[in-house]
């Protein structure tokens, strides 16, 4: 997967949690990633302070961008992928939950912490709406009425 694109450093400044849009799309949530990336963000600035010059300086904030993709960015690009099948076509993705246990027992298990948004995108059932949903036309709005 490509990693995120995010503004997360200029210089000697670093971004973290929400500054640096590190939100989970599906769930809306970003405490965790605040958490998590304002600890990263921490151990970085340390080594900020103790930069040399400028060009130590930058390969400290490449390696800052690169430890949130390592830990944050496979299930930030999962849950961007459900919020993107659900925008897409809100129908499928409410039939599937109504119609479909496995769905239903995989959305629950996400709601109450047994599993992430990258745990859903690995199952079967996930990537086949998913490449099915990039197929069809996008669901108007008269349509996404339920």
């Amino acid at each position: 997967m490509p990693p995120l694109r995010l503004p997360l450093a200029r210089g000697r400044v670093l971004v973290a949690g929400d500054a640096a849009a590190l939100v989970d799309h599906w769930y809306r949530e970003g405490i965790s990633y605040a958490l998590c990336s304002g600890d990263l963000a921490g151990h970085a600035a340390a080594r900020l302070v103790a930069s040399a010059d400028d060009a130590e300086a930058g390969a400290v904030a490449d390696r800052y961008g690169r430890e949130v993709d390592d830990v944050l960015g496979t299930e930030m690009r999962a849950g961007g992928t459900l919020m993107n099948l659900f925008a897409r076509n809100p129908g499928l993705v409410h039939t599937a939950l109504t119609r479909l246990p496995p769905a239903w027992r995989r959305l629950d298990a996400y709601t109450a912490g047994r599993t992430t948004a990258a745990g859903i995108m690995t199952t079967p059932l996930a990537r086949g709406a998913t490449a099915l949903a990039v197929r069809l036309p996008r669901q108007g709005r008269e349509h996404a009425r339920l």
